[in-house]
């Protein structure tokens, strides 16, 4: 499916990207339960969000064995992946039922508002990614939560 779906689809709305560093540890999950999260690379081992976003495809393969080794499901994800075509995706197509596919820019910031509706920005971090889909969903607020950068 292609990102461009997810345009607008939170207005208004406060989303959490919620990623695995330190400052995680130090809050209650079920503080997310009915909140609108965006969870990073390996955060659905901590808490199940809302979407999952990763620029390593080999994560959705491995959170796909880990949910089929748990009986919740096979060969198909369980919760909305946003993923980067790469390998060993590279296969997938923006139009692939199964998930949310995009490619990156990591163009000057100047140009973000005139890039194609299918990559996301990257820089120095995963983090930064998030930031870019949250506010093409449209979202008022985006609160960071473990998202640390440190150990």
């Amino acid at each position: 499916m292609r990102i461009s779906l997810l345009a607008h689809k939170h207005s208004g709305a406060t989303i959490y990207v919620c990623g695995t560093g330190p400052s995680f540890r130090c809050m209650d999950p079920t503080f997310l339960n009915d909140k609108i999260t965006i969870g990073l690379n390996q955060f659905w081992r901590n808490y199940r969000p809302t979407y999952s976003l990763t620029v390593h495809p080999e994560l959705v393969l491995e959170y796909q064995k880990a949910a089929e080794l748990a009986g919740l499901g096979r060969g198909r994800s369980l919760m909305p992946w946003i993923v980067k075509k790469k390998a060993p995706m590279e296969k997938l197509t923006f139009d692939d039922p199964n998930y949310f596919v995009f490619e990156t820019a990591q163009e000057d910031l100047s140009v973000l508002r005139n890039r194609p509706p299918d990559k996301l920005y990257l820089a120095h971090g995963i983090q930064c990614t998030a930031l870019d889909l949250a506010a093409r969903m449209g979202a008022k607020n985006i609160i960071l939560v473990g998202t640390d950068m440190c150990s």
